[in-house]
């Protein structure tokens, strides 16, 4: 089935399930942008050569020029026993290879396609212009953080998805600012991740704000409880007084 096919059967799938819809809505993505970030859900009966993004909702990764480079899967738990029924049957003469993809499947909140995360930014296809108009660019660890920051107005926003900053990921953004908002998660691997993350960025010699969230708080999370005004303005802000370290309490 051709890449197209699969986002109109994916996308279908979204439309007739309202449980999947009610979900996305309520983490604060706007149904009409589900289009734009290219959701949809993988039913546990689809056809998808990547078995373990299926039963999950999904989204299309793709590059800076808008090519569809892999799908990721999140976990979503109205789909969990069907989709664990669907793996029974499938392997209903071997439990062992059963339990093994079960928990293959159950290992992570998100799982993508293989592909090279050090050579891609999410969601730079669409924020390039957001990124260039403001002169800097949010980084943030994941792709619902990058997804509902920019459903909710802030456009400039990329996520590293679970890497760091690598050189191509700094040379993609030397296109359209030197100017990088670091707003990684709050816990002790957002920490250390934001520590690895400046490293690279003095290294390069690009200037940088590091956003320290209030504990508990991802990004997505506090700007739904702070707004996009309170944000933006701390950003502008913090870029004017060239503040390296901002910390939120």
């Amino acid at each position: 089935m051709e890449i197209l096919d699969k986002y109109k059967l994916f996308f279908n799938n979204l439309n007739n399930n309202q449980e999947a819809i009610d979900y996305l809505t309520s983490r604060g993505i706007k149904e009409e942008l589900f289009h734009k970030f290219n959701l949809g859900v993988c039913n546990p009966k689809d056809e998808h050569w990547f078995p373990l993004v299926k039963g999950r909702i999904v989204l299309s990764i793709k590059d800076c020029h808008d090519r569809h480079v892999a799908f990721a899967g999140r976990h979503f738990e109205p789909l969990k026993e069907p989709m664990i029924a669907e793996i029974w049957n499938d392997f209903y003469l071997s439990p062992k290879k059963k339990e093994e993809r079960v928990n293959k499947w159950l290992k992570g909140k998100w799982i993508n396609e293989s592909y090279s995360k050090s050579n891609h930014l999410y969601n730079l296809n669409n924020a390039k212009k957001s990124i260039k108009d403001n002169n800097y660019v949010i980084v943030v660890e994941g792709y619902f953080d990058a997804i509902i920051l920019s459903s909710l107005g802030l456009e400039n926003v990329v996520a590293v998805c679970g890497t760091n900053l690598s050189e191509v990921h700094l040379a993609l953004i030397y296109r359209y600012t030197k100017n990088i908002i670091l707003m990684l998660d709050s816990d002790q691997a957002g920490i250390s991740s934001s520590e690895k993350q400046i490293k690279k960025i003095e290294e390069h010699k690009m200037n940088y704000c590091n956003i320290l969230l209030p504990e508990n708080l991802d990004p997505d999370e506090f700007v739904l409880e702070y707004g996009c005004e309170f944000l933006e303005d701390l950003i502008i802000d913090s870029l004017n007084k060239n503040h390296k370290k901002v910390k939120i309490t």
